[in-house]
């Protein structure tokens, strides 16, 4: 059975499932089906696909979480998908965990950051002030 964790975040629930081994995989196989043969932007991009798969919330709601809040998710999403992290560690994996990691972190920070530059793009798109 899946293993699954309910956090509540300003009073709204996400629950965050353990991923299949199948999802796990097509985030660290490469197109030519080796483990951790993955571009970057490849773990990036397969990751978002799978997040959905991970938490019940779309990703365009993530964007609201604060970066403290974001950690939470992805605290939980550890929690749940131990074994897969144990036994990555075990076969000698750790290359690929760390770039799974990283991968997670650069989704997160892009949904932060891209929210932010929305929020602080200015119309003038100067921020140089008039002096006398």
């Amino acid at each position: 059975m899946r293993k699954h964790e309910v956090i509540e975040i300003d009073s709204k629930k996400f629950t965050v499932s353990e991923l299949r081994v199948k999802d796990l995989l097509s985030v660290i196989r490469g197109e030519d089906g080796r483990l951790g043969a993955v571009t970057v932007s490849e773990v990036v991009r397969k990751a978002t696909e799978v997040l959905p798969l991970a938490v019940d919330c779309p990703v365009e709601e993530l964007k609201g979480l604060a970066p403290s809040e974001l950690e939470a998710v992805w605290e939980a999403f550890k929690r749940v998908n131990a074994v897969f992290f144990r036994v990555a560690g075990a076969l000698g994996l750790t290359g690929v965990l760390e770039d799974l990691k990283n991968s997670a972190v650069r989704v997160f920070s892009t949904l932060y950051f891209s929210s932010l530059s929305a929020a602080t793009d200015r119309a003038s798109g100067s921020m140089d002030t008039a002096t006398s």
